[in-house]
């Protein structure tokens, strides 16, 4: 009694309840002893709700589906999957079991079985699934993200910050873009054209803003200009009232 009443509450087992609302409770099982398991089973579970959720954002105007549509949309997505944990999993079985009813017949067939497959045990091959499910995202969202996150690794960083990177590092940085999950160069080229990795980094990343100033400021030194010439040049890099000040100073000398 104590186990029922404080530990766990018990599934109900009741004769009347929908079985697609039990099967898309094993589903969320399956996926969450996958994810434990680090199973090759994980993409086809999540193709399958990714689906589910689908399915059911065409029935938004139904008020049920439509108060649980946040839950829809997220399990659409790759951001939800990367980080997706046991207990999110769980919301996402309650939020949409009792919805599955909505989704039309003929797109929730049946197909039951009954065989024994064989395993090729020296055919086996493991692969990282998760974090790196990407199947749902385009490869400029893919390479754009992971670019944004690794600002700090370290040729990346030197191009934010205007500082020459070596052939080895450019070598090292396309083997980080080009050799992994996030896509080939062939996807790179398709997408991007010849547009340079140095100029690619830099567009997403921008410049760092102290270095920014720091070029400016020579430029300004360098090209002996008048505080006429100086003055709106302020207004479009943004340079900031004490250094514009010093900058005056010196060219007025």
């Amino acid at each position: 009694m104590d186990i029922c009443h404080r530990l766990a509450n018990l599934p109900s087992v009741a004769e009347n309840y929908e079985e697609v609302a039990k099967r898309f409770d094993l589903i969320i099982l399956r996926l969450q002893l996958a994810l434990l398991y680090q199973s090759q089973q994980q993409v086809n579970l999540i193709n399958r709700i990714g689906n589910i959720g689908r399915l059911l954002q065409k029935k938004k105007n139904i008020p049920a589906v439509n108060l649980k549509i946040e839950t829809i949309k997220a399990v659409q997505t790759d951001e939800f999957w990367m980080s997706v944990s046991l207990k999110q999993l769980d919301k996402v079985r309650v939020d949409l079991r009792d919805l599955i009813l909505f989704i039309d017949t003929d797109q929730k067939k049946i197909v039951y079985t009954n065989f024994e497959d064989t395993l090729n045990a020296d055919q086996v091959k493991e692969f990282h699934l998760i974090p790196n499910y990407t199947n749902m995202q385009s490869y400029r969202d893919r390479v754009e993200i992971f670019v944004r996150k690794n600002k700090d690794y370290l040729a990346i960083h030197k191009l934010q910050n205007n500082i020459p990177i070596t052939k080895g590092e450019l070598i090292l940085l396309e083997k980080l873009l080009f050799e992994g999950d996030l896509g080939t160069k062939e996807d790179y080229r398709h997408e991007y054209g010849d547009l340079p990795l140095g100029k690619f980094v830099r567009s997403l990343l921008g410049l760092d803003a102290v270095v920014a100033q720091q070029l400016f400021a020579d430029f300004i030194q360098a090209g002996n200009l008048t505080a006429d010439q100086i003055t709106p040049c302020w207004s479009v890099f943004a340079i900031p009232a004490s250094l514009a000040t010093n900058l005056q100073f010196e060219n007025n000398f």
